[in-house]
Parts: structure tokens; C-alpha cells; sequence
């Protein structure tokens, strides 16, 4: 008469990213399935990279740069 219980666990993944005038903060649950840790880290800084790039073209039509 033994259950199996599958409990689904997510990460809670977030950065910060100050680039001139522009800054972005972002925390949320994984949407998305990793098998480690370690790919885990490599999708958070996936996403934040690509907000840098989104950012820094920002910052660059705004003509406002340090």
C-alpha cells in the first residue's frame, strides 16, 4: 500500500543589472527544467545577459552613456 509522492521543486532565480541610467531587477520561479544546479546557473545568466544586450541598445538610443 505504498505512495509515491513526486514533489516538483524550483529554483527561485533573480539579478540585478545597473547599466548607465537603466537598471532591471528580475526574481522569479524557474520556468524551465534543469538537471543540475549548474545548468541552473547557466539559464539565469542566459537571461541576464540577454537583458544586458537589450539594456545596453537602451541606454545607446537614449544617447545617455558614462
Amino acid at each position: 500500500m505504498g505512495r509515491s509522492i513526486t514533489v516538483m521543486s524550483r529554483s527561485i532565480i533573480g539579478y540585478g543589472l545597473i547599466l548607465g541610467c537603466a537598471g532591471s531587477l528580475k526574481a522569479n520561479l524557474q520556468h524551465m527544467k534543469a538537471l543540475s544546479t549548474t545548468k541552473a546557473g547557466y539559464m539565469t545568466f542566459t537571461e541576464a545577459w540577454k537583458k544586458k544586450i537589450w539594456l545596453k541598445g537602451l541606454v545607446t538610443k537614449s544617447k545617455y552613456e558614462q
